[in-house]
């Protein structure tokens, strides 16, 4: 029921109220640099396909959600939770229409390591290898020039990173 009401028609239309609400988490993983760790999804998902989203991310299916998303860290980019310096929670973001307002808590996540080290991590280490077609490093405050190419959760939650870090 779940994916029916966020991912098809029929389920769309059906009022907020009466939607199965899943929850999900996602990181802002951060270079040495200060840039953003981001991944295009591959054409073959269902849900936003060729999209830039947040690397990690997934939905919460266990009671611990940073434990969920500290597994997302492995599969994903094939890095540890112990490389990652103070998790902190920026915030409860909605997913927008596009993904069916599905509550989102959405995490920064410092590493001391280069982009180039985690990207030679992800190439290497990552369990899930086909989410996603490409994988880069973005500044959090550039996405809002090309925010139509990223999933909406994404853009939302760098732009209000990229805002809430300037002061």
């Amino acid at each position: 029921y779940q994916m029916f009401t966020h991912f098809t028609e029929a389920g769309l239309a059906l009022p907020q109220e009466q939607r199965a609400n899943a929850l999900g988490t996602a990181g802002i993983l951060l270079s040495s640099e200060g840039r953003a760790l981001v991944g295009r999804r591959s054409t073959k998902l269902a849900t936003c396909p060729g999209l830039w989203h947040l690397m990690p991310a997934g939905t919460v299916d266990k009671p611990d959600i940073g434990a969920v998303l500290m597994a997302e860290l492995k599969e994903e980019c094939g890095l540890l939770p112990t490389e990652i310096e103070d998790p902190e929670v920026l915030g409860v973001l909605s997913t927008g229409e596009q993904q069916g307002g599905k509550p989102e808590i959405v995490w920064t996540l410092r590493l001391k390591l280069t982009e180039e080290e985690v990207l030679q991590r992800c190439h290497e280490s990552a369990v899930d290898k086909g989410e996603h077609d490409e994988i880069a490093f973005v500044r959090p405050e550039d996405v809002a020039s090309v925010a139509s190419s990223y999933v909406d959760l994404a853009a939302a939650a760098l732009s209000f990173f990229a805002r809430t870090a300037q002061g």
